[in-house]
């Protein structure tokens, strides 16, 4: 009798056809509040419970959180922070924010929405990304990488340390809220000696002049003490500076759709060009 045909190896196919059967007979619940959308079938899995917007198929895994979704995600799950320079765990984080956008072109693939909501009322949600490994130069897939960490950019995610989630804001974040949010970021891996002079030899005068504080003794560094006592440093910038590199991304649910904004547009043309997922 061939392995294929043994009873061990009949009786493991049977087991994993019956969890497949299991998987696929039992969504993912939606949440008792800030419910908004479940793309297609959901499985009943813990990365997506308490989600508010949820998709899980072959191009992305996505489960988009309120504050108080994310404080419970992250208290009832086993999930690890990162360490850091400054000792601190940290979890990486990416901001959203909805409104009432106004489309003002759509091409069946993309939307374009006007810059201003409509509304006034914006709320935050957010990504917490488990599978961050390119930031830190692993080998990875990059298909595989994009499904695990959609509507991923540099601009909208950041080390948060585990003690601040409760900090983040419910409403869409002001600025001085993302200025800070930005510094937080800074302040748990800090440059050390060699990274600051790479970053200054690098830099024109007038840059750093336009970008970061001066003082009568010339550029401001900010000292860190790291968890075993080196000295870590960052250059202080500007408030200006801060917000044209952080931000929280704009999104919006409409006849069945999400629609994410695409930053990298939002600083070079007057529309939001967005990423559609049915």
């Amino acid at each position: 009798m061939s392995k294929r045909n043994s009873k061990e190896a009949k009786q493991e196919r049977r087991k994993n056809y019956e969890e497949k059967q299991l998987r696929f007979s039992n969504p993912c619940p939606h949440p008792e509040k800030d419910y908004l959308r479940h793309f297609g079938y959901v499985p009943n899995e813990p990365f997506f419970h308490n989600a508010a917007v949820a998709a899980c198929d072959s191009k992305m895994k996505v489960a988009m959180r309120t504050k108080e979704q994310l404080i419970d995600y992250v208290e009832n799950h086993d999930l690890k922070p990162m360490g850091t320079r400054s000792g601190k765990g940290i979890f990486h984080i990416s901001l959203f924010k909805t409104a009432d956008y106004k489309i003002t072109k759509s091409d069946g693939e993309q939307w374009y929405v006007s810059e201003k909501p409509q509304s006034k009322v914006e709320k935050s949600y957010y990504i917490i990304r488990e599978n961050i490994g390119r930031i830190h130069g692993q080998e990875f897939d990059e298909n595989e990488w994009k499904r695990e960490n959609p509507f991923y950019e540099q601009l909208n995610t950041f080390m948060v340390p585990a003690e601040n989630i409760k900090n983040l804001p419910d409403l869409a974040p002001t600025d001085e809220e993302l200025i800070a949010i930005g510094k937080e970021d800074e302040a748990v891996q800090p440059l050390n000696e060699m990274e600051l002079d790479q970053l200054l030899s690098q830099s024109k005068e007038y840059a750093l002049r336009e970008n970061y504080m001066f003082n009568d003794d010339g550029l401001i560094i900010d000292e860190f003490k790291g968890e075993g006592g080196e000295t870590y440093y960052q250059p202080r910038k500007k408030d200006k500076s801060w917000l044209h590199c952080v931000f929280s991304t704009p999104f919006i649910i409409k006849d069945g759709e999400l629609g994410v904004c695409n930053l990298r547009d939002t600083m070079q043309t007057k529309y939001m060009n967005t990423d559609i997922l049915n």
